[in-house]
């Protein structure tokens, strides 16, 4: 978990163990499609885990401006600039045989 204060960046780092090395990420965030912010969704004692990721719905790419590739680690740089902007961030890297099969899951949240 990674907790950021609204326009405050939050600096977030996946690393991958690949043989042979990844040759890319690709960073993604989960939007929220449900009347209600993502940390009301999240902190809500009576909404299970994954009943959150069920109403979690959309997938957005994020730009490859927004992060760094270094060998077999790769940083985002991520601002929530609104509250709609906390949920999850998720890193996938892949080399020159596939891509990983799981992503790696972070979640961003305002505390």
């Amino acid at each position: 978990m990674y907790g950021t204060a609204r326009r405050s960046e939050a600096k977030i780092s996946c690393k991958v163990d690949a043989n042979p090395m990844p040759i890319n990420f690709h960073w993604k965030f989960k939007t929220a499609n449900v009347k209600g912010s993502r940390g009301s969704l999240i902190n809500n004692p009576n909404i299970g885990d994954g009943e959150v990721i069920d109403l979690i719905k959309d997938m957005v790419d994020l730009p490859s401006n927004s992060y760094t590739i270094d060998n077999s680690e790769s940083i985002l740089t991520y601002a929530a600039i609104t509250e709609a902007d906390y949920g999850y961030v998720y890193c996938l890297a892949e080399n020159e045989i596939d891509k990983q099969k799981e992503e790696c899951r972070f979640e961003v949240s305002n505390t």
